[in-house]
């Protein structure tokens, strides 16, 4: 298995503002690891679509999707639990 490409989209960024810096660093590191292993054993596949997981980090979650053709994952958004499954149905 080779490395993925990661993109990141701009409301990440927006996303990431709203959160303790503390997690802001974990939460990195994770998106980060995604490129060695975009199916980690913390990873779960999101129920009703083809390609969407969701990675947890405390109460905040990582929204992405992977493209295996392209070896390409891309980051939606991140959100507190209670409200990012509202944000990306």
């Amino acid at each position: 298995m080779g490395f993925y490409k990661l993109e990141i989209k701009k409301s990440v960024f927006k996303d990431l503002k709203h959160i303790d810096k503390h997690l802001v660093k974990q939460i990195l590191l994770k998106i980060e690891a995604l490129k060695e292993n975009p199916r980690g054993n913390q990873s779960q596949k999101l129920h009703g679509t083809e390609c969407s997981h969701r990675l947890r980090v405390g109460d905040y979650r990582i929204i992405y999707q992977i493209d295996d053709d392209c070896n390409l994952i891309t980051v939606y958004g991140i959100g507190h639990r209670r409200e990012v499954y509202r944000k990306f149905p």
